[in-house]
């Protein structure tokens, strides 16, 4: 008797592991407090991964994710040209959804996933336009 025939496992696409890290980065944020408002919020200017309410602050979560060491930390891959289009994609909601007057803060969350797509880790790093 033959065995089933295994298909090979086929690499997870950058668009498909990005979704499964927003993904997991909204359960994150959630079970820590936040109601996420708005995912993948798009302008010309650039996009948020997450908008979040946090009592009084409005959220913006750039969510960074890696598998595999090969390509360094996720932390390290926020270069400062995405920080400037996180600032005026941050800048585009304020004006044009005009919420409730809040404080607001950008923060990121580094999720690092093993190679069978399992999550190994994460970081939240809060504040990440002030460093």
């Amino acid at each position: 008797m033959t065995s089933p025939r295994r298909t090979p496992a086929v690499p997870e696409s950058r668009t498909a592991r990005g979704a499964r890290g927003g993904a997991l980065a909204a359960r994150l944020r959630a079970r820590h407090g936040y109601r996420v408002l708005e995912r993948n919020y798009r302008t010309r200017a650039g996009e948020i991964d997450l908008v979040c309410r946090h009592g009084s602050c409005l959220v913006f979560v750039e969510v960074r994710t890696a598998s595999g060491a090969g390509y360094g930390h996720p932390v390290e891959s926020l270069t400062a040209a995405k920080r400037n289009r996180l600032w005026r994609t941050g800048l585009h909601y304020l004006t044009y959804r005009r919420p409730p007057q809040a404080m607001t803060r950008f923060d990121l969350v580094a999720i690092e996933m093993g190679s069978d797509g399992s999550l190994e880790r994460y970081q939240i790093v809060e504040n990440i336009l002030d460093s």
